[in-house]
């Protein structure tokens, strides 16, 4: 699944991670390297190189300095970027379900969230 939506970003030069880690910005403006690190179970250590490497492409900005936390957001580049992203997870997303019938995929659809929600 995962190589799946791998191959469908590939020619995007962009990796799952980098694509989540610019979802999440977009989804939250503002939020810091450490917020989306704990949402998306992503190391400290490893979150400072993720951003630096977005931001040299042009894709999200460093915003607000509160204390040692830097806000981030999306360029109008990572914007335009996450458009296609989006158009190509759902893609990857219609493949996924296609071998799956109706009342199947709503029960499927309907259990992922309430596993999400908690």
């Amino acid at each position: 699944m995962m190589a799946d939506l791998g191959t469908e970003l590939a020619d995007l030069d962009l990796k799952v991670t980098e694509m989540s880690v610019l979802m999440v910005i977009e989804e939250n403006q503002d939020i810091t390297q450490s917020e989306i690190g704990r949402v998306l179970a992503i190391q400290r250590a490893n979150m400072v190189p993720l951003t630096t490497q977005l931001e040299r492409r042009g894709l999200l900005r460093k915003g607000v300095t509160t204390g040692r936390a830097q806000a981030l957001r999306l360029t109008p580049a990572g914007r335009a970027l996450m458009r296609e992203c989006r158009k190509r997870v759902a893609r990857h997303e219609a493949r996924l379900l296609a071998g799956i019938g109706k009342t199947q995929r709503e029960a499927l659809l309907r259990h992922l969230r309430m596993v999400w929600e908690g």
